[in-house]
């Protein structure tokens, strides 16, 4: 069964999660968040070689505004954190309320 997948973050590690997605998963559709617009550019631009005509959805979010996050992510059976950890607990609640399963790639790379 093909699910809806969500990367937030579109940075380095979000775009090779998202890479992987597109190459190895039963993908249905991509929505990649960021708050930068550049970002999601570059990282779409990078994967365009392997969607193979799989839907990329895109949009800029902030992450203090939790109502738009819950709304972006009502589709999303899963999303995939790739923001710096001290949105950790923030991304938990919202993964909760919006009821999406979350995987975080963690950590404090500092």
């Amino acid at each position: 069964m093909n699910k809806n997948f969500c990367i937030l973050g579109t940075g380095r590690q979000g775009t090779a999660a998202a890479y992987d997605l597109l190459k190895f998963a039963s993908i249905n559709e991509l929505l990649l968040l960021d708050i930068s617009q550049e970002s999601i550019d570059k990282c779409i631009n990078k994967l365009n070689l392997i969607s193979k005509g799989k839907s990329i959805k895109h949009s800029t979010v902030d992450l203090n505004n939790i109502e738009d996050l819950i709304n972006k992510l009502s589709n999303s059976d899963i999303f995939l954190s790739s923001v710096p950890y001290k949105y950790n607990l923030l991304l938990t609640n919202v993964a909760l309320k919006s009821k999406t399963s979350m995987v975080d790639l963690g950590g404090h790379t500092g």
